[in-house]
């Protein structure tokens, strides 16, 4: 008997799993400072860029929006991409006109003229920011994004439901939130589509792959902050990794479920055509999973959200951070203002993927009739 209980005691799994990260660490520590360095400065980009948009990305998502808007109810007389092309050149000359007349003080002209791309980038922001505060620049342009993807209606409800973010004076919070959250969610897609390929076109993949989901799934989320804290420290990193392991799961079953359900007939003709097995997955496999696949990213995102308090718990920034304050002040009106606040971009993002899903699949309707 005391036999058993000495090998009882003996068995320690959370010493060996803390002992099996140690060594990981120790034996990756080079591959675990570039993952920590890349989602650092990822982060770091996307959120500057969001707070105070660079000319560039105004007049790159100008371009792309009303290509998009014109590819949405566009007219027979000219190609779209014409009319994105045009709206990006008109956005260009305007920053350059709000540039001119800001350096020429009205009167006098510059005394030495670089080209100008280097004039533009002037502490790397949009002239347009002269007349407009960054955030309402910002806010135009997500706004737009809601009005092609959801119409006109979605498009104003965006414009009032981020001003108010702007009113609450969460902004700067939100759009830390934002960027921590769409950065987590590319990486955690980027991972899970592959394996999700991989697992429907390999059963013994797929009979790997399921019970790992499930132990990621039904594993509490703080045990996934606390390994990452252990790994990389506190701060934003850790509240994305967390983030990329506890969202990635949807995405991998719902790729997996999309190609499974694809025709076999639609299979089999591609192949009796002598299509490749990578042309049959590129060009009829993933194109009709797409809604499945548009909806396990949507899940991706979801998770990532929920995720934005347990992350403020370890020093990522952004509105988790004011949850934790509201928590730990007892101040109700700042705790309803960042819940509110998270509200806001999951409507936001929840519908624009949602649109994106739905859009593919009546563009493969309309190519089957």
């Amino acid at each position: 008997m005391d036999n058993w209980r000495d090998w009882f005691e003996w068995f320690t799994l959370g010493d060996w799993a803390r002992d099996g990260i140690e060594w990981f660490m120790a034996t990756f520590s080079m591959v675990l400072n570039v993952i920590r360095d890349g989602l650092l400065n990822a982060y770091n980009t996307l959120s500057t860029a969001l707070i105070t948009p660079p000319w560039w990305l105004v007049i790159l998502l100008g371009g792309l929006l009303t290509w998009f808007a014109v590819h949405q109810y566009r007219g027979r007389s000219w190609p779209t991409w014409q009319i994105g092309l045009g709206a990006a050149g008109a956005l260009l000359v305007v920053d350059v006109a709000l540039w001119y007349l800001h350096r020429s003080n009205g009167f006098t002209l510059l005394d030495s003229y670089n080209g100008p791309y280097s004039l533009l980038d002037v502490e790397r922001a949009s002239f347009l920011l002269m007349f407009l505060p960054p955030s309402w620049v910002m806010i135009l342009l997500l706004a737009a994004l809601g009005g092609v993807a959801r119409g006109a209606v979605f498009g104003l409800i965006t414009l009032g439901g981020l001003f108010l973010i702007d009113l609450m004076g969460q902004w700067n919070n939100a759009m830390q939130t934002l960027a921590m959250v769409l950065v987590a969610c590319l990486v955690a897609t980027l991972l899970a589509i592959p394996i999700g390929i991989l697992a429907a076109r390999s059963r013994a993949v797929s009979l790997v792959v399921k019970p790992a989901l499930d132990l990621m799934q039904t594993m509490p989320a703080l045990i996934y902050v606390l390994i990452a804290v252990f790994m990389f420290r506190v701060g934003v990193v850790p509240g994305m990794v967390a983030t990329i392991i506890f969202a990635m799961p949807p995405a991998i079953r719902l790729t997996e479920l999309g190609i499974r359900q694809v025709d076999s007939e639609v299979v089999e003709a591609g192949q009796a055509f002598g299509s490749p097995p990578s042309r049959i997955l590129w060009q009829i496999q993933l194109p009709l999973a797409l809604p499945t696949i548009m909806a396990g990213i949507n899940q991706v995102i979801m998770l990532a959200l929920s995720m934005v308090v347990l992350a403020g718990f370890v020093g990522a920034p952004g509105l988790g951070q004011q949850v934790l304050a509201a928590i730990s002040r007892t101040n109700l009106s700042l705790g309803v203002e960042a819940g509110l606040s998270v509200v806001i971009l999951a409507i936001f993002l929840d519908r624009v993927t949602a649109a994106i899903g739905a859009r593919s699949t009546v563009a493969r309707l309309q190519r089957a009739g």
